[in-house]
């Protein structure tokens, strides 16, 4: 079986959500919220810089319609501002949203798109772009590590090039328009983050129950406690619909590719 980073976390979130996603290749037509648009827009500019692809404002990235306050749209602007002017804490850049696959040894193939691998003292780092609404301490930051499916997964996939010195949080903090203006650099940070073999190895036991969810024949079953904020915005959108509520040939769904994300070109 060949499987992907996001198919793996969406079986482990909930085996239904992936049936409808995955298997369906059904979406809701509602719109994401506002923080996972800006979210989202904020990662692709950052990436178009790291590309070499010129310094394309947010708004480029930004779906029409979108109804955000001017002054978030600004800070934001203000911010990217920042991360152009402000020297990088990595010292070379070796790859950047590039999809790297591995082999496990039950010969099944788990791929993933990788946000940046750079070198910094001379080893390479796994970069993570993070959008966040506020201060996260070093803690809360390391703990985030410790649980983190993703981490763990695309540290073990990057192995396979060369050892993986750590974790680096590259951080854009959506502060006001004041706090922007008077200290842009306050709404950046990178935190560097040590990973444990032990993430990897609990990412992986997670990466096998998901293949074994994958190959079953039974009816998905429903993680109830996931109906919350899947899709960033409240209530999961299919919530209707695995309560006979709904149907999916309705208007609010629409077909779409789930592995259009690993087919774009990166140039």
């Amino acid at each position: 079986m060949r499987i992907n980073t996001s198919e793996i976390k969406c079986l482990d979130v909930c085996a239904q959500l992936h049936h409808y996603l995955w298997i369906d290749c059904i979406k809701p037509v509602a719109p994401d919220s506002e923080a996972l648009t800006l979210g989202k827009a904020t990662h692709s500019a950052i990436e178009a810089r790291l590309l070499n692809k010129g310094i394309p404002t947010l708004a480029t990235f930004l779906p029409t319609p979108f109804e955000c306050s001017p002054a978030k749209l600004e800070a934001l602007e203000l911010t990217l501002v920042e991360f152009d002017r402000r020297p990088h804490p990595w010292t070379e850049v070796i790859a950047v949203e590039q999809i790297v696959d591995r082999t496990l040894g039950t010969g099944d193939t788990i791929f993933g798109k990788i946000d940046l691998l750079a070198r910094w003292q001379g080893r390479l780092w796994l970069v993570e772009h993070k959008t966040l609404g506020g201060y996260r301490s070093p803690t809360q930051l390391a703990n985030y590590v410790r649980t983190s499916l993703q981490a763990g997964i695309y540290t073990w996939l990057a192995e396979k090039l060369e050892p993986i010195a750590g974790l680096m949080l590259n951080i854009v903090r959506k502060v006001s328009l004041k706090a922007a203006k008077e200290s842009p650099s306050s709404a950046l940070h990178v935190e560097f983050l040590t990973i444990g073999p032990d993430l990897v190895d609990h990412a992986l036991l997670d990466v096998q129950d998901a293949i074994s969810r994958r190959r079953s024949a039974e009816r998905p079953y429903r993680n109830r406690e996931s109906c919350r904020n899947t899709f960033g915005n409240g209530m999961c959108g299919f919530y209707g619909v695995c309560w006979g509520r709904e149907t999916l040939d309705s208007p609010a769904f629409t077909p779409y590719d789930p592995l259009a994300h690993y087919t774009e070109e990166a140039e």
